[in-house]
């Protein structure tokens, strides 16, 4: 990490050093590592006690000094014979030293903020920006007030630039993350209609999620989806100069004749100001294309070459439980395909394709999804859709779930299974819609239902909230292996 001194912790946290003989030695410490964690604490790590809903890490400090820790952040005084930085709150002291230590690396932060997409356009940010430069970025949902703090405190002397994945789901939170990241560009995906129960409508979307500017440099970047009607609008008035970037020709940097090859491929030419390049990405659908001219409009902006935007779009992979394509034996063939002494090759013939997009959801990802589903699916196969609840969609939730369904009834969808007592809504609104094939079912029996209703050749999406675990039907149809 960043070199930096139990002191330097300490003043940053606005704290003071309790419990320890000798101040001005303890001070002095380099600190190697902070965690709140502490069965992550190595030799002169800083542990963080944070008071949680589930856990309150004042008592695992004894573990932490026995695992050789420097020294603990603290909201009380212990009786336990390691230094303390005794602090009002633990959290805010976290962050307090995130943002020193952002401040202190002089890394230039690239933040990327939206309703959907942020973790794949991050994912793309970073792998184009690394044909350049040591990039650090954030791990899996370390997005939040607990995680981007975490990210921070990976940084090293060597990075060069860092990509920081900003999520929120109420008001302030932007502003607190924007406090720490102090982003330099700031990438926003969309205003969704997303977290309403907070939110209450995009218009509060758009005001929560453009706390963040308000700690950006004057001389800093905003890029702008140019096909959201709420960006397009708050950058009349933005005090930060805006980029758009999206799949509209009149951009400077835009994509041409794309083609989705199969559900893990999209091919199009690149034109980046002028310059025409072939791309052939590992992700399928237009919302993946518009993550890849995101993280291309940035990537001019940071003086990368046509060429390096493309070998870094072309290293691109999902990341968890977004698009990861699989293959599952259809069951009237598994048999045969256990006994069968061809090749696997040949036993995959006799599969159907899973879609596993389960890591989240909201009306405007879904659709994205089923859009990128009917335009990936085999000529002559059948579309299937698996979905269940929509979460923290507020007092418009039955209505946004409905219209969901007849989005399924009019996308091109062969067949509609649903679970969970909001999904019930997408199925009514598909019924409304007049789609047939429509099947209600609990999750239990979802991957049963599937792999009977399955035949070789058809792609099934399986897609919900988080809080839906649909990640377990997934893993419950069985015999599934990577495409790629």
């Amino acid at each position: 990490m960043i070199n930096l001194t139990i002191s330097e912790a300490m003043t940053a946290a606005d704290g003071q050093l309790v419990h320890c003989e000798d101040p001005a030695y303890i001070g002095d410490m380099l600190i190697e590592g902070i965690t709140l964690d502490s069965r992550k604490v190595k030799p002169d790590w800083l542990f963080i006690a944070d008071k949680g809903e589930r856990a309150d890490g004042h008592d695992y400090v004894e573990s932490a000094r026995r695992s050789g820790a420097a020294a603990a952040v603290v909201e009380r005084e212990l009786d336990i014979p390691i230094p303390q930085i005794l602090v009002e709150n633990s959290l805010r002291a976290m962050q307090r030293i995130a943002g020193y230590i952002r401040e202190k690396s002089g890394v230039k932060v690239i933040g990327v903020v939206g309703s959907v997409g942020k973790t794949s356009t991050r994912q793309m940010l970073s792998c184009v920006l690394e044909q350049k430069f040591s990039v650090l970025s954030t791990e899996g949902n370390f997005n939040n007030e607990y995680g981007l703090p975490q990210t921070l405190f990976r940084l090293e002397p060597h990075h060069e630039l860092a990509v920081v994945e900003m999520g929120i789901s109420q008001f302030g939170e932007m502003d607190r993350l924007g406090a720490i990241a102090r982003p330099d560009y700031v990438v926003f995906t969309n205003i969704g209609n997303m977290h309403l129960e907070n939110l209450i409508d995009r218009s509060g979307v758009l005001r929560a999620k453009t706390e963040v500017v308000k700690h950006m440099p004057r001389n800093g970047r905003l890029f702008f989806n140019a096909a959201d009607d709420k960006l397009c609008e708050y950058a009349k008035t933005s005090p930060i100069p805006v980029k758009f970037y999206g799949i509209d020709e009149n951009l400077p940097i835009h994509p041409e004749n794309i083609r989705l090859i199969d559900a893990a491929e999209t091919d199009f030419v690149l034109n980046y100001f002028g310059t025409r390049i072939p791309v052939s990405m590992p992700a399928a659908g237009l919302h993946m294309v518009q993550n890849a001219v995101a993280a291309a409009a940035v990537a001019h902006e940071l003086g990368l070459t046509a060429k390096q935007v493309k070998a870094g779009i072309e290293s691109f992979s999902p990341v968890g439980h977004r698009w990861r394509v699989l293959f599952a034996c259809c069951p009237l063939d598994a048999n045969a395909a256990a006994n069968s002494e061809e090749s696997s090759t040949s036993a995959r013939s006799e599969t159907f394709t899973v879609i596993d997009d389960c890591y989240n959801a909201g009306p405007d990802s879904v659709r994205a999804a089923l859009t990128a589903l009917v335009s990936a699916a085999k000529p002559g196969c059948r579309k299937i859709a698996m979905l269940g609840n929509m979460l923290e969609l507020g007092e418009n939730s039955a209505a946004l779930h409905k219209s969901l369904g007849a989005y399924c009834a009019e996308c091109g969808l062969d067949a509609l299974f649903t679970a969970g007592d909001l999904a019930s809504n997408i199925a009514l609104g598909a019924e409304n819609a007049g789609m047939r094939n429509v099947f209600r079912i609990s999750k239990d029996t979802a991957s049963t239902a599937l792999l009977h209703f399955a035949k070789p050749g058809d792609t099934v999406l399986v897609k919900a909230s988080r809080g839906a675990r649909f990640e377990n039907i997934v893993d419950e149809l069985g015999n599934a292996n990577s495409v790629k």
